[in-house]
């Protein structure tokens, strides 16, 4: 902003309108040979004007009472304006009033500053635009809260060596996915909230809060071969562990299954706040994945990962251990097939990933639940208690049935080509045995593998 000592004065107002500010400039282009400055500080102004230092004649004198006079009506003007604003920010902010605004049209032929006062019509306007911004660092600082607790939730029950915990809480964490997707939308979720560089912002900004150093602890984005990807460094058990919860990768997962459970419990999920457009299907959902994915040149990758929690949780809530005996090939066609045909474009080179492989990774992991559930005798899944890492045991059979679903997937594509079921197989079995590394007890247990491999018989 220019000082009123530069060679031409600026006076600015800078008015308060809801939560936002809106600048509005007055310019007074002066002949200042020969003059001095005085200055006049109005309440919610400042104005300028030059007197010669000599004494005036009756024509300049008329000249600078007329620069008053219109100082003066711009005052008054921008008085009504300020008075106007804050009446609107009384009321519930109604997002298709009429905002009257001052602008500032030099006027060229005499070089004097007119006020001009317009109205406009804005679908999102400075207040909702403020209160937007305000409303995002609102939810990455709870983010950020609720991240860190389930960090430390996570050390709790390390330390507590009981053998028998095999779940954690995140209930919170979910309640507060439902209020992001109900008030900004599932697009707003992903855009503003759940992505590499909301979530580091939210991180860092509880570890200073928590008066972590960045000795103690931080997070830093690291360049991986998916793209840009946070990591958190440090220790947060105690000194003597460097054992925590990679809630880096967890919570890309978990969003994904809080996401099925809602679309499954409420029918519908609000696709973005400004649209109000609803999301009424599984395949709805997708088609919203897909935008913020193969339609972007830099994605992020947690809509990527996303899918693999929402696959766990709604094929298992959707149709439950009991009816799930063979590859799910109706969903795989509803939410994974449309990507097969624009393979090559779906591709992403930023991320080096396709929504049409990692959708077909979902399944596998999907298969993997139903088969624990199955093994230790449950028919739902709750989507606020989430298995821990490195908890479970699985039996052969298990793992045998796991491998067994995903092959039925070539007879089911036999009219479709080869590749096509192969490339489903690979992923499903990808799929599978990823969660089994995630969940083994014992991590030197290599059975999935020897089985999907075919070293070990069923």
């Amino acid at each position: 902003m220019k000082s009123l000592d530069d060679g031409v004065a600026y006076g600015y107002d800078i008015i308060e309108q809801g939560p936002s500010k809106v600048e509005r400039g007055f310019e007074f282009d002066e002949h200042r040979d020969d003059t001095e400055s005085v200055d006049y500080y109005l309440p919610s102004s400042r104005y300028k004007y030059n007197k010669s230092s000599s004494s005036s004649s009756s024509s300049s004198s008329s000249w600078v009472t007329i620069r008053d006079v219109l100082g003066f009506i711009g005052f008054l003007i921008l008085l009504g304006v300020n008075v106007y604003n804050l009446q609107l920010r009384n009321t519930d902010y109604n997002h298709s009033a009429s905002l009257t605004t001052a602008t500032h049209q030099p006027n060229k032929d005499n070089n004097v500053g007119v006020i001009d006062v317009s109205t406009s019509q804005h679908k999102v306007d400075d207040i909702d635009q403020e209160e937007h911004t305000l409303l995002i660092a609102s939810f990455r600082k709870r983010f950020g809260d609720i991240a860190l607790n389930l960090m430390y939730d996570y050390c709790d029950i390390l330390s507590s060596q009981q053998q028998d915990v095999v779940t954690i809480d995140i209930g919170e964490f979910a309640d507060f996915v439902h209020e992001v997707i109900d008030t900004i939308g599932v697009i707003g979720l992903y855009d503003d909230i759940f992505n590499v560089y909301g979530f580091s912002v939210s991180i860092k900004d509880k570890l200073k809060r928590e008066k972590l150093s960045p000795d103690h602890m931080n997070i830093v984005i690291e360049s991986g071969h998916q793209g840009p990807l946070p990591r958190i460094k440090g220790r947060l058990c105690g000194d003597s562990s460097g054992d925590k919860l990679d809630i880096v990768f967890w919570y890309k997962h978990w969003v994904g299954a809080v996401i099925a459970d809602k679309l499954l419990t409420d029918g519908s999920l609000l696709r973005q706040s400004d649209d109000n457009i609803r999301i009424n299907s599984a395949a709805d959902y997708f088609n919203v994945l897909h935008e913020l994915t193969s339609k972007r040149k830099y994605p992020d990758l947690v809509p990527y990962h996303s899918t693999h929690g929402f696959w766990w949780h709604y094929v298992a809530n959707l149709r439950g251990p009991k009816h799930v005996t063979r590859y799910p090939v109706s969903l795989y066609k509803d939410l994974c097939k449309p990507w097969l045909l624009k393979e090559q474009d779906d591709y992403n080179d930023f991320v080096q990933n396709s929504m049409y492989r990692e959708c077909r990774h979902g399944i596998g992991h999907a298969i993997f639940y139903i088969t624990h559930m199955r093994q230790i005798g449950i028919d739902k899944l709750n989507v606020r208690k989430q298995d821990l890492p490195n908890s479970l045991e699985f039996t052969d059979e298990a793992l045998c049935e796991g491998k067994r679903i995903c092959s039925t997937v070539f007879d089911l594509l036999d009219n479709d080509d080869d590749d096509v079921a192969q490339l489903c197989y690979k992923e499903c079995s990808g799929g599978f045995h990823h969660s089994v590394q995630l969940f083994r007890k014992n991590k030197e247990d290599e059975r999935a593998e020897d089985i999907f491999n075919g070293e070990q018989s069923c």
